[in-house]
């Protein structure tokens, strides 16, 4: 079945993807064929895993979080009688807490070694659609239908972010944590500083409740509704997927698009970058095939062990 979610894993080339047949498979790039450890009865909703590959957290239909070893399959967490399904998950760069972004809007933070939930975070006005960490573990982002992106500390507190018209489908934030990238359901894409607002978390006032305010530079106006947005493992170039099968590339510094690609007629349905030596961009498709490109973008090249789903 298709691919439902993507992860690389820098420094080591290996690869992680989930799919609507209930299995997740680890990969090596180039592989020769992804072991399948099949862990859920149900397609698989949303993936994470942590930089090294060593935790692996999913959720299926059945609305059970499940946490795995990822050297070996092994369960090591079953969180299950949850109020509602999962629509994204990450991992803090450290890879010791666990972000689950929820349809109502509530983030709930999860520690990994226990499995135990740690703190819910309110704020969104409606569906949580992504969700990622900064670089320090200290700041987490959610980007929400409510057309808002939200940081937060941990112990939680959000800053509020407005742009765009309509409810937001993606997210990135660059390793450094210099910018942030949010896409909404009208195809628009917003560039956002982050320097100054981690600088001002870091140094609000306990008592502190206003949001400071946060400048963004548009990229694109409109178009093709965007699905995926990644930064580079270096933060300088900026990579978005839509749903027509565009693979488009963008200079944050200047706000200038760069070389695109397209696959047409395959939706574009995950990005992951490769690490900054290895100069490669993984690219999940509905359509069930997982690609690898080459950077600077050229033609792609198919990973071994996938195929169309007709």
């Amino acid at each position: 079945g298709g691919v439902r979610g993507l992860k690389f894993l820098p420094g080591e080339g290996g690869l992680i993807s989930a799919g609507a047949d209930g299995t997740w498979k680890r990969w090596q790039v180039p592989p020769p064929q992804g072991p399948a450890f099949p862990a859920s009865e149900q397609p698989w909703r949303v993936l994470a895993a942590t930089a090294d590959g060593n935790r692996i957290a999913a959720e299926g239909d059945d609305k059970v979080l499940k946490i795995f070893d990822g050297t070996n399959g092994k369960l090591l967490h079953e969180i299950k009688e949850l109020a509602e399904a999962a629509t994204n998950l990450a991992f803090g760069p450290n890879g010791t807490l666990l972000v689950r972004g929820t349809p109502s809007g509530l983030v709930q933070v999860y520690e990994v070694e226990t499995g135990s939930l740690q703190n819910e975070l309110a704020g969104h006005q409606g569906a949580v659609q992504d969700v990622t960490f900064g670089a320090s573990g200290k700041i987490a982002a959610t980007a929400g239908a409510d057309g808002t992106i939200r940081l937060w500390q941990v112990p939680p507190r959000p800053v509020t972010a407005a742009g765009h018209s309509q409810p937001l489908a993606a997210m990135a934030a660059s390793g450094d944590g210099q910018w942030t990238a949010t896409a909404a359901d009208d195809g628009s894409l917003l560039l956002w500083s982050s320097t100054a607002v981690v600088d001002y978390l870091a140094g609000m006032d306990a008592a502190a409740e206003k949001a400071p305010e946060v400048a963004s530079q548009k990229l694109r106006e409109a178009g093709e509704p965007i699905a995926a947005l990644v930064f580079a493992a270096d933060g300088k170039t900026l990579f978005s997927g839509d749903k027509a099968g565009q693979l488009q590339a963008w200079d944050p510094a200047t706000g200038k698009s760069l070389p695109s690609a397209a696959t047409p007629g395959s939706a574009i349905t995950a990005l992951a970058p490769g690490s900054a030596e290895e100069s490669m961009l993984v690219t999940a498709h509905a359509d069930g095939l997982v690609r690898r490109w080459k950077l600077p973008l050229a033609a792609a090249q198919p990973i071994e062990g996938t195929k169309d789903v007709k």
